[in-house]
């Protein structure tokens, strides 16, 4: 027994001795030295040795400000969404009943103001009619409405007034057009030609005998509403019949206006027609003078 222990143990203490050594290859030339298995520490612990020993340090007031303001801005941006949903919902409530307050307000006092319009408006109906008979009462109603329905077909666009002031406006239209070209400031040059001997003709006989039948209408619907009584201020009646009279009045202005600018204008022909005529005899008598004798009284 006691040999084959010995002889173990040198067979144990052989191989602990093979391990130990590193094995040997062609390619050496010598035996390459045992690495340790201990692992190296990384670099940055070397390069950087105080930062990490000052990384447990308690931080200065600059680093402690900005993590705190970090720190709301982080808070701020993770509750904003909620608060802005809150903010919102309660801007809507808080602005649908005001809303709705003033919606309310405002149709009431719509209502009180159609009530208040229909009492004034009765009250002028009745004082326009008070103290005069029924008849004389609907025979308000009915000469105001005929005036207006004659007001309305004379004014609207088609109409007889209408018709007649357009043709007016044809007319001092050509009549500038004839001035321009007599003064030379149509842009046709200073040579003189038929065009600017032309002198403005008055308006034919149609145009002043449709004048002067919207003269005696105008003038009769003038009296009709002059017969009229005045209704109660601040009522629609009252509305209405202002309107109507302004509208009329304004009518027979423009009537009365049309004659006398053909006139003016026709005034001005004549001056300018005078003065050609004075130029040519000036011109012809400054001839005669020039030539003298005649010929024939030379022989």
């Amino acid at each position: 027994m006691a040999p084959n222990t010995s002889r173990r143990r040198q067979v144990l203490q052989s191989a602990e001795i093979a391990h130990d050594k590193p094995l040997f290859t062609t390619h050496q030339q010598r035996f390459s030295p045992k690495k340790p298995s201990q692992i190296k520490p990384p670099i940055s612990s070397l390069i950087t040795p105080s930062i990490r020993s000052t990384s447990n340090a308690q931080p200065g007031p600059i680093e402690f400000n900005l993590q705190t303001e970090l720190l709301q801005l982080h808070l701020l941006h993770l509750h904003a969404a909620e608060v802005e949903r809150d903010w919102q919902l309660s801007a809507k409530k808080h602005l649908h009943r005001k809303f709705s307050n003033t919606a309310t307000a405002h149709q009431r006092m719509r209502s009180k103001e159609r009530e208040a319009a229909e009492r004034t408006n009765l009250l002028a109906i009745r004082e326009w009619t008070t103290g005069t008979p029924g008849h004389e009462a609907a025979e308000n109603v009915q000469c105001l409405a005929e005036v207006l329905k004659e007001l309305t077909a004379l004014t609207e666009p088609g109409g007889r007034c209408t018709r007649l002031v357009l043709a007016f406006a044809a007319w001092h239209q050509g009549s500038e057009e004839v001035r321009k070209r007599r003064n030379g400031d149509d842009g046709a040059g200073d040579e003189p030609d038929e065009s600017s001997l032309a002198f403005v003709d008055g308006l034919d006989a149609a145009w002043h005998s449709e004048h002067a039948a919207l003269m005696r209408k105008t003038s009769l619907l003038s009296r009709q509403f002059e017969s009229l009584p005045q209704p109660m201020q601040g009522s629609s009646l009252a509305a209405i019949v202002s309107a109507c009279r302004q509208l009329l009045a304004g009518e027979v202005e423009q009537l009365r206006i049309m004659p006398v600018l053909e006139a003016a204008w026709l005034a001005r022909e004549r001056a300018w027609v005078e003065k050609s005529l004075a130029d040519i005899a000036a011109n012809v008598e400054s001839a005669v003078t020039e030539i003298g004798e005649p010929a024939w009284r030379r022989l």
